[in-house]
């Protein structure tokens, strides 16, 4: 058996998302990858790519090319695959592979040499199966609670096993609560955190940190955003699968430690270390999968009871 690898020693912790310099001289729009692929996937799971020219508008223009560094597609095909096998395994008719990623880029932003000048980040707005379900993050608070205010699980618990999916192969995701990525006074006033936040209608991925659970349990300050966004989606894993409610607040505060604690023993992971042990982080992700798919609260399926297949 190999023995877990040790992200704490390796300081991944942190991530300071520092892009590459730009050469000299490069004229930062020209400098799009020339590397391009239609769809991802292998065997019988091929997903092809759909552009819309807005982030809140459902344009879908199914995409010829894709425009993104090389190092980006086998991560897209490791997604597209992965998350096929545990929604085909255990979601229900709707579902089988998944057919086509809705994007808005992709494209290479003007104002500095960010991952997606390079090529290598990707805006994700929708994921549709070939059974009909869809996870839209285009309305992503609408996927968690319907108009009048009451909490929709079917859905919820499928935005974050899409999420859980993305974070297994990219270590830098920002989800519906963390803003503009820029310095402060370059967002043009933007909320910086909160369910109106920039990110409030896609999944920014990129390439651009190592896959790791950061958390900061002693901090209370605005803390790096990787660090923050994984507090958001560990806060969306208790709110989502468990009979615990905690604030979306992106802190690691005593109460949401407890509830995390209480996550891992609803999944028979007591044992297990998902923020030090980054082989333990990636078996808790698939489980989250595997119940987001599955539409179910933690617990229906245990480490140690039921082997992965």
């Amino acid at each position: 058996m190999t023995p877990p690898e040790d992200v704490t020693s390796k300081e991944y912790d942190v991530c300071s998302y520092n892009p590459p310099a730009p050469p000299q001289g490069t004229n930062l729009v020209a400098n799009y990858p020339s590397h391009t692929f239609p769809s991802v996937g292998s065997g019988s799971v091929e997903v092809k790519f759909r552009y819309s020219s807005t982030y809140n508008s459902q344009d879908w223009a199914e995409q010829k090319k894709i425009n993104l560094d090389a190092s980006m597609e086998p991560l897209l095909d490791s997604f597209a695959n992965n998350m096929s096998y545990f929604s085909r395994l255990y979601g229900n008719n709707g579902y089988g592979n998944i057919s086509w990623i809705g994007h808005i880029g992709g494209a290479p932003g003007t104002r500095r040499y960010t991952y997606h000048n390079v090529g290598r980040a990707l805006d994700v707005t929708w994921i549709q199966w070939t059974g009909g379900n869809a996870s839209n993050p285009q309305v992503a608070e609408s996927e968690v609670f319907d108009s009048n205010g009451h909490w929709r699980p079917t859905t919820h618990r499928r935005l974050v096993a899409v999420e859980a999916g993305l974070r297994k192969w990219f270590g830098y995701v920002l989800n519906r609560y963390i803003g503009c990525i820029l310095p402060p006074t370059e967002c043009n006033g933007e909320p910086l955190e909160g369910p109106r936040s920039s990110h409030h209608n896609h999944f920014h991925v990129d390439n651009g940190c190592p896959v790791a659970l950061r958390v900061d349990r002693e901090s209370r300050i605005r803390l790096d955003r990787t660090i923050r966004s994984c507090h958001y989606f560990i806060q969306d894993c208790i709110n989502a699968f468990t009979d615990v409610d905690v604030d979306y607040d992106g802190t690691w505060d005593a109460q949401t430690d407890r509830a995390y604690e209480h996550l891992l023993s609803d999944l028979g992971m007591e044992c297990l270390n998902p923020i030090k042990f980054i082989n333990h982080y990636m078996l808790f992700l698939d489980y989250i999968m595997m119940h987001g798919f599955a539409d179910k609260p933690a617990g229906t399926f245990r480490w140690g009871d039921k082997a992965i297949l």
